[in-house]
């Protein structure tokens, strides 16, 4: 395994892929940081950089594998696939995690010193779950690219997949954003009113005010969807980003700019998930 491990680390380390991945993550960070300014959004393009290289180098790495059949020659010298996949994946995470901390020091580098206050350590604690998404996004570039023999196809189908997450995690916001608050007000409108048995309409017995019942989305729904928004890795995302901006901005995040504590706990999750994925996949391919 330590011979697997090794061989992967000096594949990356001499890799194109990784050169590149690294230089312009770097390069956007501090593009980043130049760029930021409090209460703008101009800098926020840039923050997608580190997940675009990293997902890329994943794929292409791995799939130089299968391109040059170095998985059939591990296996002949007397490795096995768990091994094979194991090392792979370790080792790609490392390098990604590497492309996300790049990304960190140069944005740190550049950006006004006035953000480092007090709660400097929110400034670190932060984006390293913010990472800890991200990872969850290159382990399923990874099982994809386990899956796929060719690096244009794992390439299509990773970004393919998070383009589909991008659109329902803002499906999912606006959803959540037109109805949490009308749903909350709602129901408790509904559970201290009484209906006019000839109109429908319901009057509050506290302020005598009446109004018709309406269509409306159930305090379930809102909960689910706000669990489907967490779980999606770009959702994640941009629950991180509420809570750290306030302290970017030099202010203290208020009670609904908080990111959910389960949120590591979902990445954990997505990365069990894919790793199964891709090791059942890999497992069921003929490498020889």
């Amino acid at each position: 395994m330590f011979n697997l491990m090794n061989a992967c680390f000096k594949k990356y380390l001499l890799s194109a892929a990784f050169r590149i991945s690294a230089a312009v993550s770097l390069i956007a960070g501090v593009i980043c940081g130049v760029l930021f300014r409090a209460g703008s959004s101009e800098s926020l393009l840039t923050a997608s950089v580190p997940v675009i290289a990293s997902v890329a180098l994943t794929v292409v790495n791995i799939s130089k594998e299968w391109e040059y059949r170095t998985f059939a020659n591990k296996l002949t010298v007397g490795h096995t696939k768990g091994k094979i996949f194991l090392s792979e994946l370790g080792v790609a995470l490392a390098a990604d995690a590497a492309v996300y901390l790049l990304f960190g020091l140069g944005f740190a580098a550049a950006v006004p010193k006035n953000v480092f206050g007090i709660k400097s350590t929110a400034l670190i604690r932060i984006p390293a779950m913010m990472m800890f998404a991200g990872l969850s996004l290159c382990t399923m570039s990874a099982a994809v690219s386990f899956m796929f023999k060719s690096h244009n196809s794992a390439l299509i189908i990773s970004f393919a997949a998070i383009f589909c997450m991008f659109a329902a995690s803002e499906m999912l916001y606006t959803f959540i954003d037109t109805n949490e608050y009308r749903t909350m007000f709602y129901e408790q409108f509904m559970s201290n009113s009484v209906a006019d048995p000839e109109s429908g309409d319901r009057t509050d017995l506290i302020t005598g005010i009446a109004v018709k019942e309406e269509d409306y989305a159930p305090n379930g729904f809102i909960k689910l969807a706000k669990t489907a928004y967490a779980l999606n890795p770009i959702g994640a995302l941009d629950l991180y980003s509420d809570e750290i901006r306030p302290y970017l901005d030099g202010g203290m995040p208020g009670q609904y700019d908080l990111y959910p504590r389960s949120l590591p706990l979902y990445s954990l999750f997505l990365i069990a998930l894919f790793t199964a994925a891709g090791y059942a996949a890999f497992s069921g391919k003929n490498v020889k």
